[in-house]
């Protein structure tokens, strides 16, 4: 009776998930351990991207945005940009509207499709709100009417950036917590999610077949291999790695 007592004391509560559900992660992670994976230089020097197919207009970016410390690469075709592979670092892309090949929105699509994440700013010489919305609803954190505004576009840039170096810092520590995870064996995957549901020791080993001494066993391994000191900081990384992934727990067979 009295072990009963201790377990549902035990019971862990699922700790809320709020609108600011990762940057709190890396407090649960102690550096020393983190195995060895590759990170993105966030101190080294910016990159902007320009794709704007008149050469006096990108000319003129250019000119304007160097009171930005940062190296600007200019494109006048969608193909050229398309056969890019964006390096590591912070970084943002300026994209034109209307483009020859296709349209700047367009262009977009593709290059997430091929993998970049980079804030980016639409800029076009047709006030169209509609499709301003539709730049926005892509996840443009800016849609500039050409002339462009120095001051605009400067202010633009800065802050695209450094929302570049923020999500280049959630994204390598839950890199980390990724490749803590597929250091799980099956078993301990699976006691972990169980753990997360919120379930007892003594469900877990029924629902697995185990003994409870094995669940706590596993329990504590998985702990230490996650580098947590606390049931609840065990539930509350688990799920917002899963919130950032968007899918299930790595494991090793």
């Amino acid at each position: 009776m009295n072990g009963d007592k201790r377990e549902l004391q035990a019971r862990p509560s699922v700790p809320a998930i709020t609108a600011e559900p990762y940057m709190n992660v890396a407090s649960h992670i102690k550096s020393d351990s983190s195995p060895e994976i590759p990170h993105a230089s966030i101190g080294s020097k910016p990159r902007i991207y320009v794709v704007e197919d008149d050469v006096a207009v990108r000319e003129s970016l250019t000119w304007m945005l160097r009171s930005v410390d940062a190296e600007i690469r200019g494109y006048t075709l969608p193909s050229e940009i398309l056969d890019v592979r964006p390096l590591p670092g912070p970084s943002c892309l300026i994209v034109d509207l209307r483009l020859p090949e296709m349209d700047g929105l367009t262009l977009l699509g593709r290059l997430r499709d091929l993998g970049w994440e980079m804030p980016f700013i639409v800029i076009s010489g047709h006030g169209d709100i509609s499709v301003a919305v539709d730049a926005m609803r892509l996840g443009a954190i800016d849609f500039l009417q050409k002339p462009v505004d120095r001051d605009a576009i400067s202010r633009t840039i800065q802050d695209a950036i450094q929302r570049d170096r923020e999500r280049i810092i959630v994204a390598d520590r839950f890199q980390s917590i990724g490749h803590r995870l597929a250091t799980l064996t099956k078993r301990e995957t699976d006691v972990l999610r169980e753990v997360v549901a919120g379930q007892l020791n003594k469900e877990i080993a029924i629902k697995l077949g185990i003994k409870v001494k094995t669940v706590e066993t596993h329990r504590a391994n998985v702990m230490r291999k996650l580098a947590v000191d606390s049931v609840a900081k065990l539930v509350q990384t688990t799920m917002e790695y899963r919130q950032f992934k968007r899918g299930g727990l790595g494991a090793k067979d």
